[in-house]
């Protein structure tokens, strides 16, 4: 699951929509379309995450994490932390992210 989330995190950081969808098929429309609008205004995105806690029932797991972006926008760097959780689903031999989630700290 953690190479999950790095690809996830390395997808965003590279404004790679798709990349995203590889990783986090459970991705919502809003997320879809607000994280796009996002990537369409930001010159750069600069991400760092560390993973927290770790919960595993049977075929479901979540996992905490600490996020902090760096966004460059009109030549301004706008910075934001925020704590995430992603659930992830065995699916067969392979977890996949089915949710993600954040709060603003």
């Amino acid at each position: 699951m953690t190479d999950i989330i790095g690809a996830f995190w390395d997808a965003f950081q590279a404004e790679d929509m798709t990349g995203i969808r590889s990783v986090y098929p459970g991705i919502t429309a809003e997320q879809r379309q607000a994280w796009s609008g996002l990537f369409d205004n930001a010159e750069r995105v600069a991400v760092t995450h560390s993973i927290g806690a770790f919960s595993l029932r049977s075929t479901l797991a979540t996992v905490q994490m600490s996020v902090e972006w760096e966004i460059r926008v009109s030549g301004r760097n706008l910075r934001q932390n925020f704590d995430g959780r992603a659930t992830f689903q065995l699916e067969g031999t392979r977890w996949a992210m089915t949710a993600y989630e954040q709060d603003q700290r």
